[in-house]
């Protein structure tokens, strides 16, 4: 029994031992991020029912689905302009921006009585979102320091858990009286109130005025030493892939769920709520120990071949119309974009060293927004035309062609070298003609 409980203890101070290295102003700023995101984690369960409440509740045609995939990823090209706008500088008045337009306006979430309503409600509250993200994560870097990827573990797992929690509610709730929407939307502007005072707070305590000005000449300058990183450009490629190979199932999956297997709103919450994020939840903390500590395009292999199984039990599912099979394909997305998830949020911050971390979130930011501009309606087109057979077959080509040059990368890395686009034969090809 006591090697048993040491085991667990060592298995503890692995996973969370890196608190006791703290300042008492890092402790601060761990237990603000961990209080935002349990804030936000209630918000973004409340709105991962937003396609079903479209559908169920206000009538919403496929279109409509469509373009809410659409909206929640396509404007995250805003996010450009945080590294390009407030690069250095306070982001005072664009996180009170965020407050008002993106969070406060569901006060009047009684207004929604369409679709189109919502959709424009939608836009308001992701659009914001998307300008939030780059300056979230510059936190980890500013306030935490070197063990940010298990300090963003750790704020990530009171996030899902806290979303996990109000999905399945607001799920049980709508499904005994659908018209109750307006009142869960309202939560949103609670929730997200507390969670953007702490991120104003916390930019407060940045020493912006100790940095100098940058020209825009010097911002060229540094957007130019970007572009020629080239294994950060291999990893936005990589990113771009599978970006696209999950885009493409944004409103595929939904309206699978919706429209073949009639999925309750319960249902929906169990599967992109509990299913979804469970195993991510649970593995978080090793995912950030292992980002902290393991090569980056190691950890891309293992999160890669994950997700293939995604629109593969998908497929599945559509054919037998065994839910169960369905929920099994949001096992392998939850185990999948665990490491992902690392990666999208602080992956760009270990390629951009001592360089613009601001410019570097941005840009990758912006680029999920190209690929969710393209990936929706990619999606939509495929089942429209060719059906979500097709769609399934696409979405899995991309995460093997993704995995496949990934691999590549980290091969190349274990022999010393570096790995960027031009090494790939088609591009060489194209290039030599």
């Amino acid at each position: 029994m006591g090697h048993l409980i040491s085991m667990f203890v060592r298995i503890y101070n692995k996973l969370f031992g890196f608190y006791r290295e703290f300042s008492p102003a890092q402790r601060q700023a761990y237990w603000l991020l961990i209080l935002a995101s349990a804030f936000d984690g209630v918000t973004q369960g409340i709105l991962l029912l937003q396609e079903t409440i479209a559908k169920r509740a206000l009538a919403a045609s496929d279109l409509d689905i469509a373009l809410i995939g659409l909206i929640a990823n396509a404007t995250m090209i805003l996010a450009a302009a945080v590294g390009i706008l407030f690069n250095q500088r306070r982001k005072k008045w664009l996180l009170m921006a965020g407050l008002f337009l993106g969070r406060l306006i569901f006060l009047a979430s009684a207004l929604i009585t369409s679709s189109r309503i919502f959709l424009l409600f939608l836009f308001c509250y992701h659009a914001l979102f998307a300008v939030q993200t780059p300056v979230l994560n510059s936190f980890f870097k500013v306030h935490i320091g070197s063990k940010r990827g298990q300090a963003f573990a750790v704020s990530r797992m009171a996030l899902m858990a806290l979303s996990i929690v109000s999905s399945l509610t607001a799920g049980r709730v709508l499904d005994l009286s659908p018209r109750i929407y307006p009142w869960l939307l309202s939560a949103v502007a609670v929730t997200g109130t507390v969670t953007y005072i702490i991120f104003i707070y916390l930019d407060s305590l940045v020493d912006y005025g100790s940095q100098p000005e940058l020209s825009l000449r010097s911002r060229w300058d540094d957007f130019r030493a970007m572009l020629a990183n080239r294994n950060f450009m291999m990893f936005e490629t990589v990113f771009m892939t599978y970006g696209l190979a999950f885009m493409i199932l944004v409103p595929v999956v939904p309206l699978m769920l919706l429209n073949v297997l009639r999925l309750s709103f319960f249902q929906m919450a169990q599967a992109s709520g509990l299913y979804a994020q469970l195993f991510i939840m649970l593995s978080l903390p090793l995912a950030g120990l292992v980002y902290d500590r393991i090569n980056i395009w190691k950890l891309w292999n293992w999160s890669l071949l994950m997700l293939v199984g995604y629109p593969g039990l998908m497929a599945a599912a559509y054919y037998t119309r065994q839910v169960g099979l369905a929920y099994g394909g949001y096992v392998f997305y939850s185990l999948g974009v665990t490491g992902v998830m690392i990666l999208w949020n602080l992956g760009s911050l270990k390629f951009a060293g001592d360089g613009d971390t601001l410019l570097y979130q941005g840009f990758h930011v912006a680029l999920t927004g190209v690929r969710g501009l393209v990936g929706p309606l990619i999606g939509y087109w495929l089942i429209s035309v060719f059906g979500f057979p097709a769609a399934f077959a696409a979405s899995a080509l991309l995460f093997t062609t993704a995995g496949s040059m990934s691999l590549s990368c980290y091969h190349k890395q274990k022999k010393g070298l570096s790995c960027h686009l031009s090494d790939f034969p088609l591009v060489y090809a194209f290039r030599k003609n």
